[in-house]
């Protein structure tokens, strides 16, 4: 029985105290009334309305348009033999440097009636073995705490999956296994505070005057190495279907050829604009934030390409409006000849007056794909940043079927300023192979797959003793604890072997 609360909570007792035996209970209500309302929450909470008039348990909140709000119950337990129980969650991605030290950070929330002083912690980087920490830390009763813990710097690239384990509370199990457990990733670059010319050309081979360009980048690379990064978008009319990018929607404007520095200035490349001198001017200035990027083929026909950026600032930005943007390019693309305004020339060009009117080469730096090239994806920056703040953002992207090779692929990420429209800073790496510890899934279908259960809201495979990694069907790896009815994709490596299966649970 309980009177009339408007607001606030309204207290009802038992009429003598209620044993919990270990077995599962439920905390519900029931109410008789004149009028049709009951006090809710303004938070939609999954299965948290359900109702028997007789006919069985509906559950609410799948059945009304707004989808019907919980009643805020709270239950409070006094006793002297009361379990500890302890979730962690709130495990944030990392995000750090080749050679760092860095550090895995989480909530600790204490559902217990009694004080925590010690943990013992478990972790698993990819596919390696679990590690442990014991952590001296005292949580309050029914309170929540953080907890960190320091790990060794890495000494390799890469994005790899981390799991993280409550395996100890003040020296015992603890009482509820299913909110122990945390996934989260850890993403390892090299970013230095380098600052890098983004140059965006733009040229065709039927364009004579476009050897320009090729020259360009030629010498830039020479004279800043490991701080010049290009592009050849080919756009001049006549260019072959097949070398054409549409994906790669930026313009320099008219006239061929055509280049941007980092979009600050543009010109028709010849060679009394002293173009060297705004790059070793732009070089000078520095930038705001070093960049890197990690690049894997996808799958095994080299169709997809998973890209990750990693940033980090090394200057406070108030109102920040930064973008961060994609493209892929191809290196050494035979069977084509450029047209040489050059030939024959009394004035020397590096050599081109002595070669021919088509000059046959392989082309370098030719764009192949752009993503969010204008102005960049505009949610991976916050607007207050602070130095020292790292980012990472990660993009699957379909490459085109007009590659000729590709083992001559390379990456090229870089930030926008979009306030400005300039390129704040700019990387260039190599895509390589698809590596075993990343998220993307490969099929070994000639042998059979051990057979897979699933019981106490986890997956397990029978007689098999590998690693079991769940997947949602889009390739996000998942904590296999508590897991929804749903379909997920399962993979059991073991060594080189690996299976992989699609269940619907």
């Amino acid at each position: 029985m309980a009177y009339m609360g408007n607001k606030g909570l309204n207290s009802v007792l038992f009429d003598e105290a209620y044993t919990i035996t270990g077995e599962p209970f439920y905390l519900g209500y029931e109410y008789t009334s004149d009028i049709n309302v009951v006090g809710v929450t303004d938070e939609y909470c999954e299965g948290g309305n359900f109702t028997d008039f007789g006919k069985g348990w509906t559950d609410n909140t799948k059945l009304t348009p707004d989808n019907a709000p919980a009643l805020a119950l709270q239950m409070r337990v006094e006793g002297t033999e009361l379990p500890v129980d302890v979730a962690i969650c709130g495990v944030k991605k990392v995000v750090t440097n080749v050679g760092s030290t860095y550090e895995i950070k989480g909530k600790l929330l204490n559902f217990a009636a009694a004080k925590i002083t010690s943990l013992r912690i478990g972790y698993t980087i990819g596919n390696a073995e679990e590690q442990f920490a014991d952590i001296e830390q005292t949580v309050a009763a029914r309170a929540e705490d953080e907890f960190a813990i320091t790990c060794n710097a890495p000494d390799f690239k890469g994005s790899e999956n981390l799991k993280v384990r409550l395996v100890e509370v003040n020296g015992k199990e603890d009482a509820y296994a299913a909110n122990n457990t945390y996934a989260s990733t850890i993403v390892t670059a090299n970013v230095q505070d380098v600052k890098r010319v983004y140059m965006e050309e733009y040229t065709g081979i039927k364009c004579p005057w476009c050897v320009r360009g090729i020259e360009e980048i030629s010498q830039n690379h020479t004279k800043f190495p490991g701080q010049f990064v290009a592009m050849a978008k080919h756009c001049y009319s006549g260019t072959p279907t097949e070398l054409e990018c549409p994906s790669y929607t930026y313009s320099a404007g008219n006239g061929f050829p055509r280049g941007t520095y980092d979009r600050r200035r543009t010109n028709g490349l010849d060679i009394t604009d002293k173009n060297e001198l705004y790059v070793k001017a732009f070089i000078s200035k520095g930038s705001v934030l070093g960049i890197d990027a990690i690049a894997n083929f996808a799958d095994d026909n080299h169709s997809k390409v998973t890209a990750t950026a990693v940033m980090k600032f090394n200057r406070e930005q108030t109102n920040a409006n930064y973008g961060l943007a994609f493209a892929v390019i191809e290196n050494d693309v035979t069977g084509y000849k450029q047209k040489n305004a050059y030939a024959g020339s009394v004035k020397s060009y590096y050599g081109w007056e002595k070669k021919g009117g088509l000059v046959a080469l392989d082309l370098q730096h030719v764009v192949r794909l752009g993503y969010e090239v204008n102005e960049g994806i505009s949610d991976v920056f916050p607007k207050q940043i602070n130095s020292g703040d790292a980012f990472s953002h990660t993009v699957e992207l379909n490459l085109p079927k007009n590659i000729q090779n590709y083992k001559n692929l390379k990456l090229i990420a870089f930030v926008i300023d979009r306030n400005s429209k300039y390129v704040e800073n700019v990387v260039e790496v190599p895509i390589k192979e698809m590596q075993p510890t990343e998220t993307a899934i490969r099929d070994i279908n000639n042998v059979e797959t051990p057979t897979i259960t699933f019981l106490n809201g986890y997956i397990d495979a029978l007689n098999f003793d590998g690693k079991i990694s769940v997947y949602t069907v889009d390739g996000k790896a998942v904590a296999n604890t508590n897991l929804k009815p749903g379909m997920y994709i399962v993979r059991l490596t073991k060594g080189k072997q690996t299976f992989v299966k699609k269940i619907v649970l």
